[in-house]
């Protein structure tokens, strides 16, 4: 039996048809919401190593980028090129939200019916594999943005956002609790956001780890709309990660052995980096088992969340069309 092992999955969508540029953007933040919420219902904690989708809009292509595993890879591509997926409308309202906190604008739908439309013509339309394209497609570009009139009204007002940073930590670890950490702390955080925030129109702006022998954390922003209900965030978090569900052993015992089929060169090179700790694999396979994680979780902690406002100059390089990522 192989071992599953990390990979990368391209694929690309060409937008067929007169799509304004605003609506596809929209629609790629739709279909990653989507496809996360199926990762997270497909493959619940644990296993806590996470998944990361990238994507990008053009006028007439959207592009993403899946890390993966290799055992990932067949439902993975069955999701992303099935066509004709409905998207509620409770979605496109979230990522309406999330684009508008990536842009720092506040969009306003003046045809809802036509947005619905635009975006249910974009899901019959199939991904493609990058390996699997084998034509070359051209599509000039056009004298002017593709913006159809009466669809959106936007107004530039990075006034109403903010950024929000949430701090997962573990304090006083030993090593092998910061190396472990630093193996499952996004895969945790992720399927603990997906619980609780993945309606409420957060736009994932970056993740770092950091340690120290006082205290190792993840630390995950968000851009978001500055309303009440946000500054709820921490306790839902705090809630979810105290109600954990604690992994019978033998889920236990496979994720160890999943984390050891996992670690590979760039996993060093990255404890490493992030840790200061040199170790080469199997010093860190020593270190993954069931007891070790099971303490590690025990002692994951929500940290302080910080809010900071956000300017215009946060926005100068800003389009109608972009990315997303979960």
């Amino acid at each position: 039996m192989i071992s599953p092992r990390p990979i990368t999955r391209h694929y690309w969508l060409h937008v067929d048809g007169d799509i304004d540029e605003r609506v596809i953007h929209l629609y790629e933040h739709c279909f990653i919401h989507q496809l996360d919420r199926f990762l997270a219902e497909r493959y619940p904690m644990p296993p806590y190593p996470a998944s990361y989708i990238g994507g990008e809009s053009f006028l007439y292509y959207i592009y993403l980028a899946i890390d993966c595993c290799t055992d990932m890879v067949p439902a993975i591509d069955e999701y992303v090129t099935q066509s004709g997926r409905a998207i509620p409308d409770t979605v496109v309202r979230s990522c309406l939200g999330e684009v508008e906190a990536e842009l720092g604008t506040r969009y306003t739908v003046m045809n809802w019916t036509g947005l619905r439309a635009e975006l249910d013509q974009l899901a019959r339309m199939g991904f493609i594999p990058s390996d699997q394209l084998d034509r070359l497609i051209y599509t000039p570009e056009p004298d002017e943005e593709n913006c159809h009139r009466g669809l959106f009204r936007m107004r530039r007002r990075p006034e109403l956002f903010e950024k929000m940073t949430t701090s997962l930590v573990v304090t006083n670890p030993t090593v092998a609790e910061m190396i472990i950490f630093r193996l499952i702390a996004r895969g945790v955080w992720w399927q603990i956001t997906r619980q609780t925030v993945a309606d409420l129109g957060l736009y994932p702006d970056g993740a770092i780890i950091d340690g120290s022998k006082e205290q190792v954390t993840l630390r995950q922003s968000f851009l978001l709309r500055r309303r009440p209900i946000h500054r709820q965030i921490k306790q839902q978090l705090s809630s979810a990660l105290a109600s954990l569900p604690t992994p019978s052993q033998s889920s236990l015992d496979g994720l160890a052995a999943r984390l050891k089929e996992l670690v590979d060169d760039r996993t060093l090179i990255d404890i490493h980096s992030d840790l200061n700790v040199l170790a080469g694999q199997a010093g860190v396979s020593s270190l993954l088992t069931a007891a070790n994680i099971r303490q590690v979780l025990t002692k994951l902690e929500l940290a302080e969340i910080n809010y900071q406002p956000r300017r215009e100059d946060d926005y100068t390089d800003k389009s109608p069309s972009g990315g997303a990522s979960r």
